[in-house]
Parts: C-alpha cells; structure tokens; sequence
C-alpha cells in the first residue's frame, strides 16, 4: 500500500490482489450452490412416509365421521323415546303388549304396516260402542309401533285422544330401528299377579285386534329394550346401539315411604274380603264411606297438583264406596272389582272408574315379605318421673300398663318392646325412639290409646304393632308417627302402625274427638284383616292406608301423599 498527498490530503492506495477476487467469486459461487445427490435421495425417500402418514391420520378421522354422527344421533333418540316413554308408563292406568295391530291407528291413508309393540290408555268417560276392543272407559290410547321406512324402520309414538282410534298426532322416537332385537316391552307384575296371562286371546267371537289390558295396580314396571343399528362408513349398518328403558306406573311410587320400586299399591288400598253384597249386588256395609251428610274430604296427592293418586278396592258390590252428600273424594281413579263400574255412589266428585279383578295385599306378596316383628326378651319397667314428670323407659318386655304410672311425660328410649297388657294414656305425652313396639297379649282389649295427650317419634322410625286388642285416639289428642321402613334386616315399608288384630268390625283403629285440633300426622297404616274410623274433625296426613274398609266422617280431613 502507497501514501500519496495532493493539496494536502493523504491518500490510501491499495494496489490489485488477485488472490483476493479469486476469494470473492468462489463466495459468490457457494451461496448459490443446490442439494447435494445424498441429500435429494433422503427427500425423496422421507417425504412419501410423512405425507402418507398424514394421509392416513386425516382419512381415519374422516371416516369416523358417520359413525360419531350416527351415534349423536342415537343418543339423541335414546334421550327422546325416555322422555315419553316414562310420562306414559307413569300416566297410564292400563297397559297391554297385545294385540300387534295397533289400538291407535296412523292417520295416514293407506294406512301403512305397523306393528304395535306397546298400548297404554289412560283418561275416563263412556266409550261408544263402536269402539270395538279397546277398554270400556278410557279415551286417550296410546301405541308405540314400528313401520318399515324404505329401507329401514322406524320406531313411532301415536296418540289418540276423543275415544277415536285414529292418531291425532305421530312423533318419530328412533329411526334405522333394529327390528330383529327389539322386543315388545316386557310387563313384569306383582308376585301375585300372572302376567304370563298377558297372551293374544283368540277363538270363536274374539274380535280381531282383542288385547289383554292390565291394571297399572297390578303392574311393577316396565322393560323396554330398543336396538338401532349405527350407520357406519358408505351407509353400512353393521354396528347395534342398545338402550333399555325402566319405568314404573305413578300410583306405584306415589304412596310415600310405603311404596317402593320393589312393589306397587295404590295410596288408598281397601281390600273389601270381609264386606258381602245383597240380592241386588249392592254393598250391604261399605267398603269406603264418608257419612250421610258430612263435610268430610279424602285426597291422594301423589304428583303435582292435588287428587291425583289411585283408590283400589276389591268389592265386587255396587255401591261400596258411599260418599256424604257434601263429602269430596279427590283420586284420579277408582279401581274396583265391580265389573258393572258403579262403585262409587253419592259425593261432589266425578269419579272415573277402572275395572281390576283383584287387590293383592302389597305387604305380603312385597319382596321381601313382611313378617310380624320378633317379641323381645327381658322383663322392664319405667324408672321414676324426674321433677318434671319425666319417666325413662328402657326397652324390654312390660308386663303392666307403663301408662298407669304418675308421670306426665314416658320417654321410649328406642330399640325392641312388647307392652303385654297395652299402653293406655289418659292426659300424658309420650316419646318414641326408633324401634319396634308391640302392644298387647290374649285377651287385651286395649292395645293402645291415647286421649287429651300427644304421641311422637321425633322424627325416629316406629311400628307400632298391634298383637291383640284396639287402637283408640280420643278428643284433643295429636300424634306425630315416622313409619318404619327397616330394622335388623327387616322391611317395613314406612309403615307406623300394622294392626294385626282387627277382624272385621272387631277391634278396628278407631280415632274419634268431638272438637278441632285431632290430628294424625306420619306413616302408614297397614290394616290387613280390619278397618280405620274417624269420626268427628280429625285432620289425618299420611302416606298410605292399607286396611280391609274405611270410614272418614264427619267434618274430617284426610291427605294421603308423600
């Protein structure tokens, strides 16, 4: 490198390198250099790999399309035919798997082919004559059929209202139905009751179309299993979806703490086995009556609303359930044994009345059955009343009367008691723990009563069994009963008293007052071989009677719900 100056100025002069243009151009000539030969053969080998893989993962996912949908789809339809396949079955008060040709036919014309799998009829009033096969007193029928659909079937809901027989409307429940693994909805009864007797009836004058229709009293519930066939890739069908459907009739499970999904009764179930009728076929005692004149009101609440649970009687008289003239009777139903349905007699109320060949006792034929409660072993006895007149009384066998003492209150501390010669109280409380308690032996005529006084479980489960002798609860009495529902492995069905010892008239629960303020508040009564009574102003809240008859009059009240 030269310096040189002009005016001053230095300047640089570097002279010509070859060295360093011939680096310049081999720069210039390695940024623009391509794939090397091994380079290209890896790209060309991997690639395919990558995009094949990627290929395949999104055909998969793609093909999974239909059968997701498919299966939205299904449980969809599952969710659907549920949703009014148990308000039905909860509705109805008769059902039948016969006959196949359905009761309520397609609007459509020509009709198509159905087959019927399920008919349900609920709702009252006189049927015409013309109306062929279907129950005598029931206007809204519903039937759950199938048709063929193209290529495939089709599970349809069609309800006829008006006593008509043609649907006033068709809802489709389930599409691409597998008709080969659904079956036709099985009815499962009560222990008692032979639903294998559920078959097409046929012979000479049997009417094409006939069908058993059975009592939902006599029915525990319903099965119902559908198969849909999945759509898959191209439209194969190849893949089942498989739902089953539960559902049990309302007036099974509407009596409170005495119904379970186990076995089903009405709320107001009276036997009537001890009751006979005249030569004209009418009631010569009733099996339900309510007085002559009285302001006296018996209603079942067992869903929303009120007067809207099951009577059930087994009278086959006329007129067996005699109503007062200003009484109400507020049921959705009577179902009676009466086959000319003239059961009930007198009262405010419009009643629709069912026919059912018999009422089954729903404690015996329950799973598993009732027993009477074991007597318990060791003789007790009340201690002394405190300064407040407070008696403790231990459980154990008492061969006196406890309620003879001079305490005010007695306080049952709970567990297994047999009052030999009954419990009587005249004034005084008393407090039950939970427990079993049986009240008298051979020859007790009083078993239990109360009057002027108050008996209460505090909210603890009781029965109160009654071995021998009467039940009385007099003027200005309150009692306050949780039923029982187990104890020691036993079933008790939320009963609160079982009277084993009423027969007939003799020895009924009887609870009478000649003022306001009598009151029964709790579980149920269980009276299998005798009746309840209540006379005179008693307000009565309970969750079932079950008894052979019945008697409320005289300004009483009487509430049977949960």
């Amino acid at each position: 490198m030269k310096n040189w100056s002009r005016n001053g100025v230095v300047h640089n002069v570097c002279p010509f390198t070859a060295g360093a243009e011939t680096s310049s151009r081999a720069q210039a000539d390695s940024t623009d250099a391509g794939f090397t030969l091994v380079e290209l053969l890896i790209v060309i080998v991997i690639m395919p790999l990558v995009i094949g893989a990627i290929s395949l993962g999104l055909f998969s996912v793609f093909s999974l399309q239909n059968g997701v949908s498919g299966r939205l789809l299904d449980t969809g339809s599952a969710q659907v035919v549920s949703s009014v396949f148990l308000k039905d079955v909860q509705s109805a008060a008769l059902i039948t798997e016969y006959p196949t040709t359905p009761q309520c036919q397609s609007a459509l014309s020509p009709a198509p082919a159905q087959t019927q799998l399920l008919g349900l009829a609920w709702s009252g009033g006189p049927v015409p004559s013309s109306s062929g096969p279907l129950p005598s007193s029931y206007s809204t029928y519903v039937s759950y059929v199938y048709e063929l659909d193209g290529n495939s079937y089709t599970l349809l809901r069609q309800s006829c209202t008006g006593f008509s027989t043609t649907a006033s409307s068709t809802t489709v429940l389930a599409t691409n139905l597998d008709v080969t693994g659904t079956i036709a909805p099985t009815i499962t009864c009560v222990a008692a009751t032979d639903c294998s007797s559920n078959n097409p009836p046929t012979g000479p004058g049997v009417p094409p179309g006939s069908g058993v229709w059975i009592p939902t009293t006599e029915i525990q519930n319903v099965t119902f299993l559908v198969y849909d066939l999945v759509q898959t890739g191209a439209g194969a069908s190849t893949t089942e979806f498989q739902f089953t459907l539960t559902a049990t009739p309302r007036v099974v499970g509407g009596s409170g703490g005495g119904s379970s999904s186990t076995f089903p009764f009405a709320p107001l179930t009276l036997f009537g086995s001890t009751l006979t009728c005249d030569a004209n076929g009418n009631a010569i005692t009733p099996v339900l009556s309510t007085g002559n004149s009285a302001n006296s009101s018996i209603t079942i609440n067992v869903g929303g609303g009120t007067g809207n649970g099951l009577l059930s009687t087994g009278s086959t008289c006329n007129h067996s359930i005699q109503l007062g003239n200003n009484s109400t009777l507020g049921v959705s139903d009577v179902a009676s044994a009466d086959p000319s349905l003239n059961a009930v007699t007198g009262g405010r109320s419009t009643i629709t009345q069912i026919y059912s060949t018999t009422v089954q006792d729903p404690f015996t034929n329950a799973t598993p059955p009732i027993a009477p409660p074991p007597v318990p072993g060791g003789v007790s006895a009340c201690g002394a009343p405190n300064s407040n007149g407070l008696s403790i009384c231990p459980s154990g066998v008492y061969a006196t009367d406890p309620g003879l003492g001079s305490a005010s209150t007695l306080d049952f501390t709970g567990g297994a008691y047999w009052f030999k010669a009954g419990l009587n109280l005249n004034g005084q409380s008393a407090e039950f723990s939970n427990g079993v308690y049986t009240f008298g032996s051979t020859g007790t005529t009083s078993a239990l009563s109360l009057g002027g006084g108050t008996i209460t479980s505090n909210g603890e489960g009781v029965l109160f069994y009654i071995k021998s002798g009467a039940v009385t609860f007099n003027n200005h009495s309150t009692v306050n009963l949780t039923g029982l529902d187990s104890y020691l492995g036993a079933s008790y069905f939320g009963i609160a008293i079982w009277d084993a010892a009423a027969v007939g008239q003799t020895y009924p629960v009887n609870i009478s007052g000649a003022n306001s303020g009598n009151s029964y508040d709790g579980g149920g009564f269980y009276i299998p071989l005798g009746g309840i009574q209540a006379f005179n102003n008693w307000q009565i809240t309970t969750t079932f009677v079950v008894s052979d008859w019945a008697n409320f009059s005289n300004n009483d009240g009487v509430v049977i719900q949960p």
